[in-house]
């Protein structure tokens, strides 16, 4: 990205609308990027976002568990890990179950559908993409 201007602007616009305009809190918007680094075995990532969740207030026990892939006591926050985690694994063919889960959560619908964009411009163009599908 830093030799390119058009990229590094495309994805500071991205990230603003994920981080500027939803209702997920910085800590869950932390926890969709630090499930997303994990699952891609980014430790740079991690470490980035492990910093940026604790200055967000992601509770510790909550950033111990993501960063060693494991599941989350909350079910709110289970909810948008495990979404995450799903969307990174099966690159966007999120099954039935795991959408269903995920979108019992009203105030989350809205970003958990914007989420894969913010995945995509984390990911490269390998990572996973929406297609709508159950």
């Amino acid at each position: 990205m830093a030799e390119s201007p058009a990229l590094l602007n495309a994805y500071s616009a991205v990230q603003r609308e994920f981080t500027g305009r939803g209702s997920l809190t910085p800590a869950e918007q932390q926890l969709v990027l630090l499930t997303v680094s994990y699952e891609k075995g980014c430790r740079y990532c991690m470490a980035g976002h492990s910093g940026l969740a604790q200055a967000a207030g992601l509770e510790p026990r909550y950033l111990e568990a993501l960063r060693s892939g494991l599941p989350l006591t909350d079910p709110r926050l289970e909810a948008l890990r495990a979404f995450a985690t799903a969307m990174v694994r099966d690159r966007g063919l999120v099954s039935h179950v795991a959408g269903r889960r995920a979108w019992q959560h009203p105030e989350g619908r809205r970003e958990l559908a914007g989420a894969p964009g913010q995945m995509r411009s984390k990911t490269g163009p390998s990572g996973p993409s929406f297609t709508g599908r159950s």
